[in-house]
C-alpha cells in the first residue's frame, strides 16, 4: 500500500557543505569567486529568502558556520558529525530537521546555480502537485548526442526522503533515485547546473568563467 503523504508548501533548501576538500585545500563553501562564495551564491539563489535554509556542515564545521551566522544569519546551520561516511548521511541530518518537508538539495560542489534553474524546479515541481515520492532534477540536452545532462540542485520529496532514513550514510543518492515516483526533470540552458568544483584546476576554471560573466 502507498503511503499518504500530506500537501505541504514550498520545498526548503537545504545546502551540503560537509565535506574535507581535501583535493581543493580549502573549504569549497568559502572559496573566493568573483561573484561571491559558492555558500553566498546558493543561499542568494534560494527564491523563498523568508524559509530559512539548512546548511549542513562537517569537517569544516567552526569555518563555514562562524562565517554563514555572520553573512546570513537568518538561516540555520546544523553538523553532520559522521560528514566522512558521505553526502547521504549529511542529507539525513536535514532530513531529521525537516521531517515531511521537500527539500532541494545543494551541494556546494555546484557553486553557482543561477536563480532561474530552482524556479524552474519549484516551478515543475508544484505543476507536478509536489509528488511525494517524487525527484526532480535539472537539465541540458546535448544536440550533438541527442541526451539530457542532468545536473544540480535536486528536488527530492518527502515520502522519498523519508525512505532515505533507512539507507546506510555511506550509499550513494542515486541509490534513492531509482525509487522515485516520479521520476520529473526541467529543461534548462545553464552550464553551471554540470559544474563540479573538487580540484585547484575546477576553481581556476570557475574563476574565469565568473569573470567572464560580471
Amino acid at each position: 500500500m502507498t503511503a499518504s503523504w500530506p500537501e505541504v508548501g514550498p520545498p526548503r533548501l537545504v545546502v551540503l557543505a560537509a565535506g574535507a576538500s581535501s583535493r581543493l585545500g580549502q573549504p569549497k563553501a568559502l572559496v573566493a569567486l568573483p561573484g561571491g562564495t559558492p555558500l553566498d551564491r546558493i543561499l542568494a539563489a534560494w527564491p523563498y529568502q523568508h524559509s530559512p535554509a539548512w546548511v549542513v556542515t562537517g569537517a569544516h564545521h567552526s569555518e563555514i558556520s562562524q562565517s554563514a551566522l555572520r553573512d546570513h544569519p537568518q538561516h540555520r546551520i546544523i553538523h553532520n558529525p559522521r560528514w566522512a561516511l558521505g553526502r547521504t548521511g549529511s542529507l539525513q541530518v536535514a532530513i531529521g530537521q525537516l521531517p515531511g518537508q521537500d527539500i532541494l538539495m545543494a551541494p556546494v560542489d555546484c557553486p553557482r546555480p543561477p536563480r532561474r534553474v530552482f524556479e524552474a524546479l519549484v516551478e515543475r515541481w508544484s505543476a507536478a502537485g509536489s509528488p511525494a515520492m517524487g525527484w526532480c532534477a535539472p537539465f541540458l540536452f546535448e544536440a550533438a548526442t541527442g541526451k539530457n545532462c542532468y545536473g544540480h540542485p535536486i528536488l527530492i520529496g518527502r515520502g522519498l526522503l523519508a525512505r532515505a532514513l533507512q539507507m546506510s550514510p555511506d550509499k550513494p543518492l542515486r541509490w534513492l533515485r531509482k525509487d522515485a515516483q516520479p521520476l520529473l526533470g526541467t529543461q534548462v540552458q545553464d552550464q553551471e547546473i554540470l559544474e563540479d568544483l573538487d580540484a585547484p584546476e575546477d576553481l581556476k576554471e570557475l574563476v574565469g568563467r565568473d569573470r567572464q560573466s560580471t
